[in-house]
């Protein structure tokens, strides 16, 4: 559903306006590498090169169904984007940052961070999935304000994740004090109201001042 949104988003906000009304072959190359100037100079090299990828992917499209003799942005160098520098926690930063949330995201918190998983993971899993390793099954994502739990994107991301020891009892004393009746297909983790945690919302409310709390500077 995300890569779905991202894809329209692109299409509506960015291609459409200038190229929704051009006849496939009336698109020339010197026209694409001067609009793709223009939007990152009007936006950002990110959203360039995210237009450009979709605006490739559309021509190709028309080439493979022969609405088109070729593929004119092809040829055109996509260009390099700026690399993230990722630094993990130290156990002692997690620690910390499981103290700063509330009581009942605590086990979230060391899941995130011994398990690898994404937060949409996270707050999918089932109590059936937490026997002795944590099986990743379903994902939730938020689209237009509205979250949808699917499988997660690719085969591989359904997968068994092992957990130490000490992970494994935090878990079972979470679902023996926040989940109530013995439903295996209810959710691990849930808001106090008993609904889904949402992704986003988690991220904003908890998860950031957290982080705040306990001292820990975003990168």
């Amino acid at each position: 559903p995300t890569t779905r949104d991202w894809y329209e988003t692109r299409w509506t906000k960015h291609i459409e306006p200038r190229w929704g009304s051009v006849k496939l072959t009336a698109i020339r190359r010197d026209g694409l590498e001067r609009w793709y100037a223009e939007v990152e100079e009007a936006t950002s090299l990110a959203t360039r090169r995210s237009v450009q990828q979709v605006m490739r992917r559309l021509l190709q499209v028309a080439y493979d169904r022969e609405w088109t003799p070729r593929n004119v942005s092809a040829g055109i160098t996509l260009p390099g984007s700026d690399p993230k520098d990722i630094r993990p926690l130290t156990e002692i930063e997690v620690n910390g940052l499981a103290k700063a949330v509330p009581d009942r995201y605590r086990a979230l918190v060391w899941v995130l961070a011994l398990g690898g998983l994404r937060n949409g993971e996270a707050v999918a899993l089932q109590v059936q999935d937490i026997n002795g390793i944590i099986h990743v099954r379903r994902n939730a994502v938020e689209v237009g304000g509205r979250i949808e739990v699917g499988e997660p994107k690719t085969k591989a991301g359904r997968r068994p994740v092992l957990v130490p020891p000490a992970l494994q009892r935090m878990l079972h004393e979470h679902v023996a004090r926040y989940v109530s009746g013995s439903d295996t297909s209810a959710l691990v983790f849930t808001t106090p109201s008993g609904a889904m945690v949402r992704p986003n919302n988690w991220r904003k409310r908890v998860f950031e001042p957290a982080l705040k709390a306990a001292g820990i500077e975003r990168h």
